[in-house]
């Protein structure tokens, strides 16, 4: 918004008389400003967090992403009509607002609340009783590899990337600091030594602001405390698509299909101390060379994924320029090496250390379904 020529059209939860109340919350000046919009629930379906303004809060509509993520996968015109409802066809927010219904809003509002994650918790007991799948040991391996990281480093700081790679990145936080690990969690939102939260397995969860010991924003996590020289951080994210040089494609896969998008991730693959990437193994996705470059691999020290774990090698004297992988794989669930063999987009170096690795316990998998016990991130 600063950068802007000409100024800044803001829409805002709610206009008042008098802003100086909040003049420590203020980030964009008045002369800045063309044009106000009051738009009640702006941000849906994201959340507003906090009571610390006259603007009432509301939390995350996960079962409108879910709808809009599911109808995203069908033909276009199921996703041209649903866009022509949600997007294009209500006149201004009043009518967004109508279309959501006074229910749904409601439970937003409740779902604000800072102990309202209690109930729907206790209300959506996971399965316990199911074998672990391919996201799920993706998650547990990559939570292990990540804890051994942060144990090694003692890290300040582990951040996570969205989806499967957050959920890792909790576990395996808990993990290194049963071993002695001082490792806290942020998140890019703006979140210092939070925690995570039952039954809500999303990065951006704003039921984990009260737990947290420091709220900022982005740009003092990405811009500041994440490449800022005493911060030590190990970054966990997720990938589309990796590639030999540990390179991450989560953009687009050109004449086929735009992906999610970057994100914080090239901000945090490039100023973390060193990145793990928690993926599944196929020739989709583990690529000899990805089309396009989201976050660089300079830092990729690990890729985890639910056949094994690949270990950035040293490379020796004289070898640069070598054809040689610079990945090797140091443990490998029982039996999977041919298919490691055969799916993985480069060849094989497994390295003279390589273990196998020990199926995933109930504790490991109890923790990760109870952050998402609905499968929006853990599915099959």
């Amino acid at each position: 918004a600063l950068a802007a020529k000409r100024g800044v059209v803001a829409t805002v939860e709610r206009i008042v008389d008098d802003i100086r109340p909040w003049a420590h919350l203020v980030r964009i000046p008045a002369h800045q400003v063309l044009a106000v919009a009051e738009c009640p629930l702006g941000a849906h379906p994201g959340g507003l967090y906090g009571r610390f303004t006259s603007a009432e809060p509301y939390g995350e509509d996960l079962q409108f992403w879910s709808q809009v993520r599911e109808v995203s996968r069908q033909d276009d015109a199921a996703f041209d009509e649903w866009i022509t409802k949600w997007v294009l066809e209500p006149a201004d927010q009043t009518e967004y607002l109508e279309l959501l219904g006074s229910e749904r809003i409601s439970r937003l509002r409740q779902r604000a609340q800072s102990d309202s994650w209690k109930a729907e918790a206790a209300s959506m007991t996971p399965d316990l009783d199911s074998p672990a799948n391919d996201w799920e040991r993706a998650a547990i391996f990559g939570a292990r590899t990540l804890a051994d990281r942060l144990v090694a480093t003692q890290a300040d700081t582990v951040l996570a990337g969205a989806g499967v790679a957050n959920l890792a990145t909790w576990l395996g936080a808990e993990m290194a600091r049963e071993r002695g690990a001082p490792t806290v969690l942020t998140a890019e939102l703006g979140l210092l030594g939070y925690e995570p939260t039952l039954a809500d397995p999303f990065v951006f969860n704003h039921r984990a602001f009260p737990s947290a010991t420091m709220l900022a924003d982005s740009d003092w996590v990405l811009g500041a405390m994440i490449p800022g020289p005493n911060t030590s951080c190990v970054a966990c994210l997720g990938a589309a698509q990796v590639d030999a040089a540990g390179n991450i494609n989560s953009t687009v896969i050109p004449g086929k299909v735009f992906l999610v998008g970057s994100g914080g991730g090239n901000d945090v693959a490039t100023t973390a101390d060193e990145v793990v990437i928690v993926t599944t193994l196929s020739a989709k996705r583990t690529v000899s060379q990805v089309p396009y470059i989201t976050s660089p691999g300079d830092r990729v020290t690990r890729i985890a994924t639910e056949l094994g774990v690949f270990r950035r090698r040293e490379t020796a004297e004289g070898e640069a320029g070598s054809s040689r992988p610079l990945f090797e794989l140091i443990a490998v669930a029982s039996g999977m090496e041919a298919t490691i063999r055969e799916r993985l987009g480069w060849d094989l170096v497994i390295a003279d250390d390589c273990v196998e690795l020990e199926p995933p316990t109930a504790q490991e998998l109890q923790r990760l379904r109870g952050w998402d016990p609905q499968g929006f991130f853990l599915r099959p």
